[in-house]
């Protein structure tokens, strides 16, 4: 039995690092920046096969959806073993910012059978106390858009290693919360918006805008935030010593402190 932890899901769309570009801002001096790919070569990338795999085909694998954002791949495969099936992979993505699924995942059996009984039987069955939905997987068509990336200067959904290539920046203090954010009119625009903030620093990466609810706060009046990983601790205290409590982009009064830890993850 393999439960897979992948890093790609429904908002893929790029196989690449992106790097966005911006026109300068007058910020106090720091240290160059060099591109986003120099720094840390990203590991070798495999795609999700979700399209093309022979379980599709075959019709062995599942949608399994409306789970919580927190569930975890072993808790998703405990509850299948309780329920007395027997699966041969448990495809899940998970942010490495936020440690947080999409809120569905892929289950793959041996058998087309195994696989039918399993949406005829599993459909509204209660799971961590909510009712998940199960439907057969079928290949969609390609969308609207599909193939250009998705406004990430990081696609967290596309890279089955992202979990594991982010771990350790909290710690390394290469991570860096931005709070102040305003609700984004756009992911893209929030972020290419945070690149030209940090455009003489040596980012790796930026994080979906979080929104404050998540965090159990009053979202009309918390402001947003996000995660920025540089490539080096002193690149990190550069930017917090020169842009810390700055004005951003949209006119906001902006705290950059270091994160203590990374996602909690299963």
């Amino acid at each position: 039995m393999v439960c897979q932890q992948r890093g790609s899901g429904r908002a893929f769309a790029s196989s690449n690092w992106r790097t966005l570009t911006a026109e300068p801002l007058n910020h106090p001096a720091a240290p160059p920046r060099s591109p986003i790919h120099e720094a840390q070569p990203p590991q070798k990338t495999t795609q999700r096969s979700i399209n093309d795999s022979s379980a599709i085909a075959e019709g062995r694998r599942i949608y399994l959806g409306n789970l919580l954002y927190a569930a975890k791949k072993h808790e998703i495969a405990a509850f299948l073993e309780e329920e007395g099936y027997k699966f041969t992979a448990i495809d899940i993505s998970i942010d490495p910012f936020s440690g947080r699924n999409p809120s569905y995942c892929f289950i793959d059996f041996d058998t087309k059978d195994k696989a039918d009984r399993a949406v005829g039987e599993l459909n509204g069955r209660e799971f961590l106390g909510r009712p998940v939905k199960v439907k057969p997987c079928i290949p969609k068509e390609q969308r609207k858009g599909s193939g250009q990336n998705s406004g990430y200067v990081f696609d967290r959904w596309q890279r089955n290693d992202a979990a594991q290539h982010f771990k350790g920046y909290a710690a390394r203090e290469c991570r860096l919360i931005v709070q102040g954010l305003p609700k984004p009119s756009s992911q893209a625009h929030m972020n290419e918006k945070l690149a030209e903030f940090f455009q003489n620093f040596d980012i790796q990466a930026i994080s979906k805008t979080i929104c404050p609810h998540y965090q159990g706060r009053a979202a009309p009046t918390a402001p947003h935030y996000a995660y920025v990983d540089f490539a080096s601790a002193s690149q990190a205290q550069a930017a917090i010593d020169a842009l810390d409590g700055s004005v951003g982009p949209w006119g906001t009064v902006l705290k950059l402190t270091k994160a203590k830890t990374d996602w909690n993850g299963p």
